[in-house]
């Protein structure tokens, strides 16, 4: 089995410093959610609309445990505002 190494492109430190707008693209340009978009994205005709924004819904999971929203309540409202 081969082990790559990557090095860091930033330390949390860093991350943690900036503000929202220079840090959530930083850390959303490096991950890949294609897999997770094919996990729940809506394949039947039934059911729930097939034009919500699936890739937003996954980035908005991620920044709720990096700003330590505790819950998907919160969360909501913080979208909203």
């Amino acid at each position: 089995m081969f082990s790559i190494r990557q090095e860091r492109l930033f330390s949390l430190e860093e991350i943690l410093e900036m503000s929202p707008k220079k840090s959530y693209p930083l850390i959303f340009d490096t991950l890949d959610i294609t897999s997770l978009l094919r996990v729940v994205s809506k394949r039947a005709i039934l059911g729930a609309p097939t034009r919500l924004n699936y890739s937003a819904m996954i980035y908005s999971l991620f920044i709720r445990v990096i700003e330590r929203i505790p819950t998907i309540k919160d969360l909501r409202k913080r979208l909203k505002n």
